[in-house]
Order: C-alpha cells, then structure tokens, then sequence
C-alpha cells in the first residue's frame, strides 16, 4: 500500500508540472517519472490481486479444489487447441484400444470453454465445498465422489452418455439437498423454495428446454439417491456398507484414533496430529 499511495502522490506532482516552454528538462523529468510510478502501480494492483486469488484458491477444501481444477484445465487445454475435446469424451470402441483415461476425463470435461460451461463449474465447485465441509473428514468426501462415479459410469455408458460431469454435478446436488431439505435456495434468481425440490426442478427445467429426457439429470438423480440411501437410511438400520476405506484416508493424510474407553471412532485430522476432537458420525452425509 505504501508503494501504490507513492505512486499517486508522483502522479499527482506530475499533473502540477510546469508547461514544456517553461522548464522543458524538469517538465519532461517529471513526466517519465509519473510513468515510471504509474507502471509500479499497476504491477503492485496485479500482484495483489493476484495474490488474493491465490489464497481464495487455496482456501478451498482439498478435494473439491482437486476437481474444480481438472476441470479447469481441461477446459483451458481445449481452448488452446492443445487437447482435443473427442479424447476426453467416453467412447466403448477407444477404450477397447486402451483408452482409459477416458473412464476419469468424462467427468470432469464440460465442453468448450463458454459462458455456460463456466457457470456450471462454479456452480458445482459451490456445492463440492458445501458438501466437503459437511463431511467429517476430506476423505469422506472423496469417497462419496468415487462411489458416484462409479455408479454414474456404470447407468451413464449403459444409456449411452458420453459425458458425465453434469451427472456428476446433479449427484452432489442431489445429495446436499437431501442433507439440507429446509434451506431456502434461490433458483435462477427467480424464486426461492426448500433445497428438496432443487433437483425436480432443474430435471423439469432441462426436460422443458431440451424437450426431451435429460438422461444426465436422471443418472445423476438416481446415483445420488443410490448413495444417500447407503449411506445414511441403511447405515441407521445397522448395516454400514459404506465406511471410507482407509486408503483413501491415508491417501489424504488422515488417520483413526480408537478410544479405549468407550471404542468410539474419532477423526483426528493430518497424519501426526493429537487428537482434533472431532467424532466421525456415521449418520451423516459423507
């Protein structure tokens, strides 16, 4: 800040400065001076905003930041004419040919770099970190993205899809609405209802403008339900089949303190961190 107000205050000596046919050698001076400061200002405004978008990014939860950035690059790689968009679509005929990476790019490919496209990844970056800071733990999270892409994968390439990161986004939609149900949202800026009917309304709205089946939608609907009823319906009848492997927990650094007393799980954080005094619910989303 103190560079930027120096700026302004040679800026504002040059505007007093003389004319040329008075004293042209300090006119001029001062003249290229202003300049001078004038470039450091607009180097210090970059820098700082620059610096502000960096620590907005890193600010954001570990895997949600990990998909919003393939999802970036991707996109900035189709741009460029760097990348293909066909190689990241899914295709059965090229994955026969050991094209697997297709399996993983279908989720997180949106399509040409576009306004709407652009939207969609903010949207879903929105309720990635939502749901990730509602998760107990990152990797809880990340398991939640895997089972669906799983599920999605399967549904998706039997109806044909090609791509499935709307799915994907649908899925976390449908999840966080069924988690929150009595939070007033505000669709489109229109009008404002209860997070439950988030995911009829959009189903509705696409069926409407495409006029036909949003096979997207529904693959993403029903592979959101599938996990939410795994996850939470089934675990409160006493069958909990979708605890996070620890894999993934060490993958993420985290690990599982036991206590003696009472052998209740409780998640302690980063690997090589005392306790957080955090219990893992089972009963929740994630």
């Amino acid at each position: 800040m103190v560079g930027i107000f120096q700026c302004l205050t040679a800026f504002n000596n040059t505007s007093k400065c003389a004319p040329n046919y008075m004293a042209p050698n300090t006119c001029r001076s001062q003249i290229a001076s202003s300049h001078f400061y004038v470039e450091i200002l607009f180097v210090s405004l970059f820098m700082q905003f620059d610096s502000f978008l960096l620590t907005q990014y890193k600010a954001i939860p570990v895997v949600s930041r990990m998909i919003f950035t393939i999802g970036l690059v991707l996109t900035i790689l189709t741009y460029l004419d760097i990348v293909s968009p066909y190689l990241l679509v899914y295709s059965w005929q090229h994955m026969k040919k050991l094209e697997l990476w297709r399996a993983v790019s279908s989720f997180f490919f949106w399509g040409p770099a576009t306004l709407d496209v652009i939207i969609h990844q903010a949207f879903m970056l929105k309720y990635s970190v939502m749901l990730e800071e509602a998760c107990s733990t990152s990797s809880d999270f990340l398991f939640m993205i895997f089972v669906g892409m799983v599920t999605i994968f399967i549904l998706g390439s039997s109806l044909g899809l090609t791509k499935f990161s709307n799915s994907l986004s649908t899925y976390l939609i449908y999840i966080w609405s069924k988690s929150n149900p009595q939070v007033l949202v505000q669709y489109m800026g229109l009008f404002s209802l209860p997070a439950y009917y988030i995911p009829s309304i959009m189903f509705i709205f696409s069926f409407v403008l495409e006029r036909k089946l949003p096979l997207s939608d529904l693959v993403g609907i029903i592979s959101g339900h599938i996990f939410f009823y795994l996850k939470n319906v089934a675990t409160r009848e006493g069958r909990n089949i979708m605890k996070t492997p620890e894999f993934l927990k060490r993958l993420l650094g985290e690990s599982q303190q036991i206590r003696r007393d009472g052998q209740r799980v409780y998640a302690v954080g980063r690997a090589g961190e005392e306790g957080s005094g955090r219990v893992e619910d089972e009963g929740t989303v994630g």
